[in-house]
């Protein structure tokens, strides 16, 4: 087959986590790794078990502690590899678009969890963004705007960590598109990652059932995502605070929803400072939401005293028998450990504290069970006594 640029032969034993579909090939579990030319990051490799048995394909990564990602577990080989991630992308692409009929905004690729390491690949309307964070596979890129072309898909840009290119010969400076019915409109250059976070929004049209005649605080509230839903379920107040100068993106937003300003604020504050110094008991719910706190493991204990704090701020401040939705998207930071952040922030306010619910991302955010790297954000609904 074309494409292929290398075999790598994995030691004996260490090829036991292929009977567990982990895409992931260490660096020590290599025992070889043959090629006609020097490989570059994301050029495909061909996979041999300790038996020097075919066993899948996967994409070369520079060597660091990860070396290759497994995209194609089997025994047989593919003859086309463009025609077997064309039937891929098929797959993801009705398989997803499928989960929103309220929405025309979704993920298309979840990395790993959806069989294509490396790759993220969001959809909104019209709009594709693409993002490789740690590798980019010429061979992939290529097969994937063109499958994009075919949808329709007018414009396509690809995030490379800070770089943007365009690989549409139409370029846009804004976009717009629906989520849950809600209309929503983003400058490129107000940008956080892929555009929005998309993988909020089954946990955005939840809020809806807690917003009648409330007074809601949307924390960390970027474009005014969880605030316009509230509003849309017809809250009495919504308060919009972020440390960007976003308020002209939220009125925008307001704007074409037809929804009122006049039960509107929006502050540009860093959240623990507007926390802090707020009266107590005037928000009936809170919706906390902060970017990652936690990047690298050896960060851990600081994010841990960030999460505390700033939970501990919104249990203290919310009105009695009041609720919070609370997050982090810290990859680091298990449900388990996040539980125990709450705690620590509940004993510390001496305030009861009630879990109603939990929250995760939404399915267009895959989360396979061979790859729990992949589920990432967590999320309470606490109701506080």
């Amino acid at each position: 087959m074309k494409n292929i640029q290398g075999n790598l032969y994995l030691k004996k034993n260490k090829d036991d986590f292929l009977s567990s579909f982990h895409r992931w090939i260490f660096s020590g579990a290599v025992e070889k790794l043959e090629s006609q030319q020097s490989l570059k990051n994301g050029d495909i490799v061909k996979i041999f078990n300790s038996k020097k048995e075919f066993v899948g394909y996967a994409f070369y990564e520079k060597p660091q502690q990860i070396v290759a990602r497994i995209f194609y577990f089997g025994n047989t080989e593919i003859q086309d590899i463009n025609d077997y991630f064309y039937q891929q992308l098929e797959h993801l692409y009705t398989k997803k678009k499928k989960l929103f009929e309220d929405s025309n905004a979704f993920r298309l690729i979840h990395s790993e969890s959806d069989g294509i390491p490396g790759v993220i690949c969001d959809i909104y309307n019209d709009l594709s963004v693409i993002q490789f964070d740690y590798l980019k596979s010429e061979t992939f890129l290529k097969i994937l705007v063109d499958f994009l072309n075919h949808k329709n898909i007018q414009y396509i840009l690809l995030k490379e960590q800070q770089n943007i290119q365009w690989l549409s010969p139409k370029t846009i400076d804004k976009i717009r598109f629906i989520e849950n019915q809600i209309h929503f409109e983003i400058q490129l250059d107000k940008f956080q990652k892929t555009g929005y976070f998309l993988d909020q929004k089954i946990n955005r049209k939840k809020l809806l059932e807690y917003s009648h005649n409330k007074i809601i605080l949307d924390a960390f509230c970027y474009i005014g995502g969880f605030g316009l839903h509230a509003l849309k379920g017809n809250a009495q107040k919504v308060v919009f605070v972020d440390a960007q100068n976003l308020t002209n993106q939220i009125q925008e937003n307001l704007k074409i929803n037809q929804f009122k300003f006049d039960n509107t604020e929006i502050v540009q504050s860093n959240v623990f400072d507007y926390l802090n110094n707020i009266k107590e008991n005037y928000f009936d719910l809170m919706i906390v939401d902060p970017p990652a706190f936690v990047k690298t493991k050896t960060k851990i204990k600081e994010a841990i005293h960030g999460y505390v704090g700033l939970n501990r701020l919104a249990i203290k401040k919310i009105k009695h028998q009041g609720h919070i939705f609370t997050f982090s998207c810290s990859q680091f930071i298990d449900k388990e450990l996040f539980r125990k952040i709450i705690f620590l922030a509940a004993k510390e306010e001496k305030r009861n504290v009630i879990i109603k619910e939990y929250l995760t991302q939404a399915p267009d955010h895959t989360i396979s069970i061979f790859h729990p790297e992949g589920e990432y954000l967590k999320g309470l609904v606490l109701y506080v006594e």
